[in-house]
């Protein structure tokens, strides 16, 4: 006994469907391609800095300002690099570094970044020279109150931000401003 052949309505729906799936397939393979492509290259230099670790810097700076070491390093947050120092259970300074997957990228987030001080940071910020590309320091809080004092550099496709929180009746700004210009040269080693 020889069977009708089927309705050429289940033939449709069957080809319907094995089309659909065919492209969810190209369209999910077309995805992970683009994905993997951008995680890449969002790394930008980030493997540059795999090797690199909160241990590799030298923190004789951050012993003069504070008198006395770090009690321990840690990883901070954020970046490809960020690492925290603390001493008597308070954090007293830290670097953070980002690298970005082009040089306009980083130059972008520098001036934003440069941008946002200006306007917001007691003295707002400040040019410094001999780093990078371009650098700028700013200052949260009056001379007579506890600070937070930062340094940001631009270099090529990576910027650093070093960072530290001082006492002005206990720590000087010159010690302060060292510490991140240290740390800040320390870094472009690192990243060379």
């Amino acid at each position: 006994m020889i069977l009708p052949p089927p309705p050429q309505r289940e033939r449709n729906l069957w080809l319907i469907g094995g089309t659909v799936v065919v492209s969810l397939a190209v369209a999910m393979a077309a995805t992970l391609l683009v994905l993997t492509e951008v995680l890449n290259n969002s790394a930008g230099g980030g493997a540059d800095l795999a090797d690199a670790g909160c241990h590799d810097f030298d923190l004789a700076s951050y012993e003069r300002l504070f008198g006395t070491g770090p009690d321990d390093g840690g990883p901070g947050s954020g970046g490809d690099l960020a690492c925290d120092w603390s001493h008597d259970g308070a954090i007293g300074g830290g670097i953070v570094v980002d690298s970005w997957t082009d040089a306009d990228a980083a130059e972008a987030y520098w001036s934003d970044e440069r941008s946002y001080w200006a306007a917001n940071a007691d003295g707002g910020a400040t040019d410094v020279a001999g780093f990078g590309d371009a650098a700028f320091h700013f200052v949260q809080g009056a001379a007579d109150e506890p600070q937070k004092r930062q340094l940001v550099v631009l270099d090529g496709g990576v910027t650093v931000s070093v960072f530290c929180w001082i006492d002005p009746t206990a720590q000087s700004s010159a010690d302060a401003d060292a510490y991140l210009e240290d740390l800040a040269g320390q870094a472009a080693a690192l990243i060379g």
